[in-house]
């Protein structure tokens, strides 16, 4: 897995997009204390489903609840709206602190199990060797009872 961090800076908007083209999984990170980093989810969400895979699993992820476990009224973007706005769009939805690492290895783990998950579901089943004969389960096996190896093993 290779995982890219563009901050959500424009001066990176050129460089993402064509970031996005092989993209199978992405985490839309807001920060809980900041409504307009909230506000611009959907236009990166909409970045995102332009350019990316059309299967991309996307996470919304509301970052710094560590700063609201030491002042609640620091909360910007309520918990209830951001799970909301992940339905509606069909995102996944968890919220973290990179500073405390309250649920980071699990908003990655997730992200990862649904990539792999959405991987499984896709992949092609191998095909197989030409040339060989193919016996479905119960089936048989037709025998020629006039075989005529003339005197040589068959």
């Amino acid at each position: 897995a290779q995982i890219w961090d563009t901050a959500g800076q424009e001066r990176y908007r050129a460089i993402t997009s064509s970031h996005y083209r092989r993209a199978v999984g992405a985490l839309l990170v807001y920060d809980v204390t900041r409504n307009a980093t909230f506000q611009n989810c959907l236009k990166w969400l909409e970045e995102l489903r332009q350019n990316a895979e059309p299967n991309i699993i996307i996470m919304l992820v509301g970052n710094k609840v560590d700063l609201v476990e030491k002042d609640p009224t620091a909360r910007q973007v309520h918990y209830d709206a951001a799970a909301e706005f992940a339905r509606q769009h069909k995102l996944l939805f968890k919220e973290a602190s990179a500073v405390t690492t309250y649920n980071v290895k699990h908003v990655f783990e997730q992200l990862l199990q649904e990539v792999y998950n959405q991987a499984s579901k896709n992949a092609k089943p191998e095909r197989p060797e030409t040339g060989g004969i193919t016996i479905q389960p119960g089936g048989t096996i037709p025998q020629n009872d006039e075989v005529n190896c003339q005197g040589q093993a068959c």
